[in-house]
C-alpha cells in the first residue's frame, strides 16, 4: 500500500500543474484573438484597396481558393482538416461580410441580425412516428442519437430526440396526444419542419429589435442556466416558426425551457 501511494506521488510531481496549464490555455486564447483581430484587420485593408482600385467584390473561385488554403496549411498540424475546412469558411466568410459592408451603401442601416453572429442552430422536425424517423436519420444518413425524452406541459406532451451528423443538429418531434400542438401542426401542414432555430450572439438586442419591427413573437426571453431562446408564431403565410437563441452551453437544450414554449402554445391555442 505504502509503495502504491509513493508511486502515485511520484506521477503526480511529474505532471504539469493543472493551474499552470489553464494559464497556458488562456495565454494562447488571447494570442489566437490577437491573431484573429490582426486578420480582420488586414481582411479590411485588402477590400479598401480593392475598392479604391474599382477591383470589385471577391469572386466565388477567390472564396473557395481562401477556405482551401486553411485546408492545406493544416497538414503542417496534426489537427482535423474537416474542422480546418470549416473554421476557415467562418473566417472567409467574416472577410466576405466586411465586403458587402464596405461596398454597400453608406446609407445602409444593419439589422440587430446582420450586425450579430448568426447561423443555423438546429431544425425541428414534426414526425408521425419517432422510432421510423430515428432509424431513416441514423441507418439511412449516418446521424447519431444525442438524446431522447419525453416532455409534458400543463395539458398535452411531446417526445423528441436530437440527432446528429457533424455540425448539422436536428430535432426530432412526436405528439403524444391528438391535442399536441405537434399532432395538430402535422394534422393541418404534414410531417416537416416545425420551427428554426437561429443562434445569435446578442439575444436581448436581437428580440428588442425584432419587437420594434412588430415581429409576431410567441414568448418573451426564456431564461435558464446557459440557454436564453424566443419564440415567433408560426407565419400563416409561410408555415413558419422561428426560435432565436443564445447559449454559453454546448447543444444542451433544458427541459424547463421546453416545457415553457409547449405551455405557451397550448395557452395560446397555436400549433
Amino acid at each position: 500500500m505504502l509503495e502504491a501511494l509513493n508511486s502515485r506521488k511520484e506521477i503526480q510531481a511529474g505532471m504539469p500543474d493543472l493551474e499552470e496549464l489553464r494559464k497556458r490555455l488562456d495565454e494562447v486564447d488571447r494570442s489566437l484573438l490577437q491573431l484573429l483581430d490582426e486578420r480582420i484587420n488586414l481582411s479590411r485593408a485588402v477590400t479598401e484597396l480593392r475598392l479604391a482600385n474599382n477591383m470589385g467584390m471577391m469572386q466565388p473561385v477567390e472564396i473557395d481558393e481562401a477556405v482551401q488554403n486553411f485546408v492545406a496549411n493544416a497538414e503542417a498540424t496534426r489537427i482535423d482538416p474537416g474542422f480546418v475546412k470549416r473554421l476557415g469558411r467562418l473566417i472567409v466568410e467574416r472577410s466576405c461580410k466586411i465586403e458587402r459592408e464596405l461596398f454597400g451603401s453608406e446609407d445602409s442601416v444593419p439589422t440587430q441580425l446582420a450586425k450579430r453572429g448568426v447561423r443555423i442552430d438546429h431544425a425541428a422536425i414534426a414526425v408521425r412516428d419517432l422510432d421510423e424517423a430515428i432509424a431513416l436519420f441514423t441507418k439511412g444518413y449516418g446521424f447519431k442519437v444525442s438524446e431522447r425524452r419525453v416532455v409534458s406541459g400543463e395539458r398535452t406532451g411531446m417526445e423528441l430526440a436530437s440527432i446528429e451528423a457533424g455540425d448539422i443538429t436536428l430535432v426530432l418531434v412526436k405528439g403524444l396526444d391528438p391535442q399536441s400542438n405537434v399532432t395538430r401542426y402535422i394534422e393541418k401542414y404534414g410531417p416537416g419542419v416545425q420551427h428554426l432555430a437561429i443562434l445569435v450572439d446578442e439575444l436581448e438586442d436581437v428580440h428588442t429589435d425584432l419587437r420594434s419591427r412588430n415581429a409576431n413573437l410567441l414568448t418573451n426571453i426564456i431564461r435558464s442556466a446557459g440557454l436564453r431562446q424566443s419564440f415567433t408564431r408560426r407565419d400563416s403565410n409561410t408555415g413558419m416558426q422561428f426560435e432565436f437563441l443564445e447559449r454559453s452551453n454546448i447543444n444542451e437544450f433544458e427541459e424547463d425551457n421546453i416545457r415553457e414554449l409547449y405551455d405557451a402554445m397550448d395557452r395560446e391555442d397555436v400549433f
